[in-house]
């Protein structure tokens, strides 16, 4: 792996509950360091956003967890962590599918073709006022062909190259890219990473449909803010912010 140091260890496992799960455990018994790296082929259990579940073909797609100690990431900065990680997976998707339209959907979600390619779920421990250890899980749709993700339209790489590859090609590149990312914020590049998680953000500027509170609204999406609220722009030109989970997009 030609990293510093996420990937430098890899514990590759054929099945588990969740990488993430495995990987907690790890930190809480004291056996986890900085960039470690969970892999597995197949979870049992695997985790999405709000519960969700992920799930996969044996073998077929990257699922893992990256372990992370941003202990120099106040809390109240906390979602920057999440939009360089998003960032990260990002470009590591247009790395390798350079003439494919990807996008991030807020607020963690990978489109490719305007359907889902990956998922990114952050599981953080707070120590005071600082963010103690992070575990960055990512599942990426790589191989598998058939695909159906909580209702929405999946794709995966193979679908979109016409042809398979390794699932090592896509983790090594997401490890660069994450520590990429990860060492911009480290040097305090906030800036950087919002311009490029902002730019790339989906609908950007466009008009959504949305439901809240069981009604259907018209919203413009303007950006994302520092604490991860989705800004919005109402028929009226009033701004309106939502949490995650206050909005379902309708599309």
């Amino acid at each position: 792996m030609n990293t510093l140091f996420i990937g430098q260890k890899i514990i590759h496992l054929l099945e588990t509950d969740s990488t993430n799960n495995y990987a907690a455990r790890l930190v809480k018994e004291n056996k986890a360091l900085e960039g470690l790296v969970i892999r597995a082929d197949y979870q049992l259990e695997g985790k999405g956003q709000r519960n969700k579940i992920w799930e996969s073909e044996k073998g077929k797609n990257l699922l893992c967890s990256v372990v992370l100690i941003p202990n120099f990431v106040d809390i109240s900065h906390q979602f920057i962590l999440n939009k360089a990680i998003a960032v990260a997976v990002l470009k590591t998707a247009k790395m390798i599918c350079p003439r494919s339209f990807i996008k991030i959907k807020w607020p963690n979600d990978i489109l490719m073709d305007n359907k889902k390619l990956a998922g990114i779920l952050l599981e953080a421990t707070i120590n005071g006022s600082q963010i103690g250890s992070v575990i960055v899980g990512v599942g990426m749709n790589v191989n598998q062909r058939s695909l159906q993700v909580e209702g929405r339209e999946a794709v995966s790489i193979a679908q979109e190259l016409k042809k398979e590859i390794p699932i090592e090609t896509v983790l090594q590149t997401f490890c660069k890219f994450l520590e990429v990312e990860y060492l911009k914020l480290k040097a305090g590049k906030y800036s950087q990473i919002d311009a490029d998680y902002q730019q790339n953000l989906w609908k950007l500027n466009e008009i959504q449909l949305f439901e809240t509170e069981g009604q259907a609204v018209q919203l413009k999406i303007k950006s994302v803010d520092e604490n991860g609220l989705l800004v919005t722009e109402n028929e009226q030109g009033e701004t309106l912010k939502f949490k995650n989970g206050e909005l379902v997009y309708l599309d």
